[in-house]
């Protein structure tokens, strides 16, 4: 395979796909904040201002600090990354 960039990416796809099949939510809107910052380069920072969330909770969804999170903060996280991952996939590489 190509670069670390590369095989990033491919990662980062295997991981989305792995939390689709999950039940739990909490690592679906890891797997897509984690999309958002490593394939389009979004930081925490426009995404929780994006949610109207603090950073810290977009930080900690991200570590996989999810408990950490009041449901609300969950809830506005999930919403955008969602609607960003939507509008953006067609910009995201083919594997």
């Amino acid at each position: 395979m190509g670069s670390l960039l590369e095989q990033r990416k491919v990662l980062d796809k295997i991981m989305f796909l792995y939390a689709v099949a999950c039940e739990d939510a909490d690592l679906k809107t890891s797997a897509f904040l984690e999309v958002l910052v490593s394939c389009h380069h979004l930081s925490p920072t426009a995404i929780a201002k994006m949610s109207g969330v603090d950073v810290a909770d977009v930080e900690k969804m991200l570590s996989g600090l999810s408990a950490e999170v009041d449901i609300y903060s969950k809830y506005e996280i999930a919403v955008t990354a969602m609607a960003l991952r939507f509008f953006m996939k067609d910009c995201e590489p083919t594997i």
